[in-house]
């Protein structure tokens, strides 16, 4: 793509982009979590990683 020329995608989606932590220890109290990990959160951005991971240009507008 030169510049100046427009961006175009495949896939456009409309919602929330957020981070959701989860704890990676299973089956303990919260208290005895230890760690977390953080992951894309919201189904809208879900979509948008998936068709990208599949090679489609995507992009999430808010």
């Amino acid at each position: 793509m030169s510049e100046g020329e427009p961006m175009t995608y495949d896939l456009i989606t409309m919602g929330r982009i957020g981070v959701d932590l989860y704890p990676l220890q299973t089956g303990v109290p919260l208290p005895r979590v230890t760690s977390f990990g953080k992951f894309l959160g919201g189904s809208d951005s879900n979509v948008a990683v998936a068709a990208a991971r599949l090679g489609r240009r995507t992009a999430v507008a808010r």
